[in-house]
């Protein structure tokens, strides 16, 4: 989970500047955003899973990309 936890630290890091600079503490939201984090790494994790059972099965390569930003391609 080096993803998730890489994400928590770049949170840390944008309340800080956030704070320091336009004096808003965001805080509150910091155990919302950790459990939303939590669950999205989970469901990859599965689904990597998955896919791999299915390449093994199929005897195909599955590649998957992820949007970094959001492109409206997904439902």
């Amino acid at each position: 989970m080096g993803d998730y936890e890489a994400t928590l630290d770049d949170r840390v890091q944008f309340l800080d500047e956030t704070n320091k600079y336009y004096g808003v503490d965001m805080k509150v939201l910091t155990k919302p955003y950790r459990e939303e984090r939590k669950k999205y790494y989970l469901r990859v994790q599965v689904m990597t899973t998955v896919l791999k059972d299915f390449e093994t099965k199929l005897q195909i390569q599955i590649t998957c990309l992820c949007e970094t930003e959001a492109l409206g391609s997904g439902l």
